[in-house]
């Protein structure tokens, strides 16, 4: 089985199952590839040379819909982390105070010639451009008008912040602290002040090679889910932030890794951070019972693409989201480990103001008084 991955820190569980030898005990053979980017995930997935991958938030959807190149259905198999990304504004917006959406409006024109913000994120179907539109919005910052988002490959972002060619970026770890770590840019926000416990990035399988070798799946699930264990013990960061530094997957040093697993109101430069979340922190979470596939996070999703227009208004998005994922076979692999599972298709999903319910649509955003909807379901 060849499993592709992009060299972040959310993909750690898939580097932990293999350097723990989880895998094999589990009696599967897999291989790790390496991929530069999201694109040669796609393509890799689409032309069959990929059998499962760690992937975007939006994959499955848009696969299953024909849209962003997917030539082949994916689905879903579990979320391999939550959080974990980092807003982060250079150093230049940060001499400003511009740490926060409605202090970027006022700066942007002292930084900028255009007066637009230049805005980076990893793609326009990951989990940060939703949280990285979302916290524009609470400053009333819109793309286009006050702000030009661009995709850009997440270990480019900080040299591109360095040249200016960046006012700010949402990226996932470990660039955000060595964005800070080289005194180029500070962190603003992290993603989970924007969206709480969102999902990151997923476990996602070709529908076809996953019906053909169901019992193969739950049993890589099963090393996935006990590696998320060892993840999610703080004792076990050094030996894990040893094992990513390594070339074959973040190539990057052990210390800032490591910096990056225990991100938190000690680290150097989130003084700021510390001081606005007071004694709450919870930067990422790689907690098995948070690995769930939930149909409502792709829901959420595909509003949040509505929102944003990316996709027209009438999406059937409850249709789409139920052939997304493969919750029963997360359910199956995390009952032979005694993990608890939400017994509901579509549980709701926290938000910084209430949660979102696809039975009951209401603010989609992360304020309040954000945008509305009225229901997720194709009009007859």
């Amino acid at each position: 089985m060849r499993i592709g991955f992009v060299g972040l820190v959310d993909a750690a569980p898939l580097m932990v199952a293999r350097e723990r030898g989880l895998f094999e005990e589990e009696r599967v053979q897999v291989q790790l590839v390496r991929q530069l980017g999201w694109r040669a995930i796609r393509d890799g997935l689409s032309a069959g040379w990929l059998d499962l991958s760690h992937a975007l938030l939006g994959t499955s959807a848009m696969s299953q819909v024909g849209r962003d190149g997917y030539a082949e259905s994916v689905q879903t198999l579990m979320t391999l982390a939550r959080g974990g990304s980092c807003i982060v504004v250079s150093s230049q917006l940060a001499a400003l105070d511009a740490f926060t959406p409605a202090s970027l409006s006022a700066a942007v024109r002292r930084v900028s010639q255009r007066g637009l913000l230049s805005c980076g994120h990893p793609a326009s179907l990951s989990a940060e451009y939703f949280v990285l539109r979302d916290w524009l919005a609470q400053g009333n910052l819109k793309a286009g008008t006050d702000a030009e988002c661009m995709s850009l490959s997440p270990s480019r972002m900080v040299e591109h912040l360095a040249k200016g060619y960046l006012d700010l970026f949402c990226a996932p770890e470990p660039w955000g602290l060595l964005a800070q770590q080289q005194g180029i840019g500070r962190i603003a926000a992290c993603s989970v002040d924007v969206v709480p416990d969102h999902p990151e990035k997923l476990l996602v399988g070709r529908t076809a090679f996953v019906d053909q070798h169901e019992d193969e799946v739950i049993r890589t699930m099963r090393a996935v889910l006990r590696a998320c264990q060892f993840c999610g013990e703080p004792a076990n960061y050094p030996q894990i932030a040893a094992w990513l530094s390594s070339e074959q997957y973040l190539n990057q040093p052990a210390e800032l890794i490591l910096e990056s697993l225990c991100i938190g109101p000690q680290s150097v430069g989130c003084e700021l951070l510390a001081a606005a979340r007071g004694g709450e922190w919870q930067f990422r979470s790689f907690s098995p019972q948070g690995c769930f596939p939930s149909a409502t996070h792709v829901v959420w999703m595909l509003a949040q693409m509505m929102r944003w227009g990316q996709i027209p208004a009438g999406f059937d998005a409850i249709n789409v989201a139920r052939r997304s994922v493969q919750a029963n076979l997360f359910r199956k692999a995390a009952a032979s480990l005694g993990i608890q599972t939400s017994a509901q298709e579509f549980p709701d999903m926290p938000l910084k103001h209430g949660t979102f319910n696809v039975e009951q649509p209401g603010a989609i955003g992360s304020t309040s008084a954000g945008p509305k909807a009225t229901s997720w379901r194709m009009p007859a």
